[in-house]
């Protein structure tokens, strides 16, 4: 398929050669050859700067449909399996999850869905481009805490969805802690960021932070400004790597699987250093009142 867009872009370029040509070959002609000459250059430019163009849009093409994607689901205790249950967890077969993994794999990305009970180890993760792991029911051990924070500086982006236990060890392993409780409702601030797009469709049950690290960026809280805001999602740059966390789990269909499917798309798309130089805008604070 590269192929294929990559010999397209170039007929592009020859076919406008051959449409602009024969209007110089009149010019010249007509004796105005210094015209020719001016404008051949002139279109020359044009054609480098259509050919880079097609080179650049294939690149970023060819990377996506590329990106290699871990579901980590190890310790799973049900969000993402059920109704499946061990010791046969089918990825072709019906369960929570399979919409996220298959509107990925229909993005062209190659997913592997971890099933529970497996060990993860440094050498696993690095596997992978994107890593995403949902909430976690089942304790991790500290060499596999470890194992996330080598694979994260060494250049991988983790997508972190927290909630539903009491404590998660790979979240603490970045500083960060969620509260073991959730609430109903739609995001009520966020900041308008590539990462946040469709956030205030997707009022389900948010599990906000309770402890940030330094440098960690908060985009979406669930309150108001005149009550105590509760920060819910955000990114933290860690080595060469990225954690994206998130307060909720990312299996709703649309339309509040959205957001899901919004984040997951710009995740893929940018890579960790990209990510902390996307523009930032200034808050917005939805006029809705309540929270349920």
């Amino acid at each position: 398929q590269e192929d294929a867009v990559t010999n397209g872009s170039f007929h592009f370029v020859f076919l406008v050669c051959a449409f602009l040509w024969p209007s110089d070959a009149k010019i010249a002609s007509n004796g105005h050859r210094w015209c020719l000459m001016s404008r051949t250059i002139s279109k020359v430019i044009t054609i480098c700067v259509v050919i880079f163009t097609s080179y650049v849009m294939v690149q970023g093409q060819s990377a996506s449909e590329k990106l290699r994607v871990l579901v980590e689901t190890s310790k799973d205790g049900g969000l993402w399996w059920f109704p499946q249950g061990p010791p046969n967890f089918d990825p072709n077969g019906y369960h929570q999850g399979k919409a996220l993994a298959d509107f990925m794999r229909r993005l062209g990305w190659k997913v592997t869905e971890l099933p529970r009970g497996e060990m993860i180890t440094f050498e696993k993760l690095r596997e992978f481009d994107l890593v995403i792991r949902p909430p976690a029911y089942f304790s991790y051990s500290q060499e596999e805490v470890v194992a996330y924070q080598q694979s994260v500086t060494a250049g991988t982006r983790l997508l972190l969805m927290g909630g539903y236990a009491d404590a998660d060890a790979i979240a603490e392993g970045f500083g960060l802690r969620f509260d073991t409780r959730s609430r109903f409702g739609p995001v009520k601030q966020w900041i308008p960021h590539a990462l946040t797009a469709d956030i205030q469709s997707s009022a389900l049950a948010w599990t906000s932070l309770v402890e940030l690290p330094p440098g960690a960026v908060t985009l979406g809280w669930l309150n108001q400004v005149n009550t105590t805001p509760q920060p819910v999602f955000g990114y933290l740059q860690y080595g060469k790597g990225a954690v994206v966390f998130v307060g909720q789990v990312l299996i709703s269909r649309p339309p509040e699987g959205a957001f899901a499917q919004s984040l997951i798309r710009s995740i893929g798309r940018f890579t960790p250093p990209e990510i902390a130089q996307l523009p930032m805008a200034a808050l917005f604070v939805s006029d809705e009142s309540v929270d349920l």
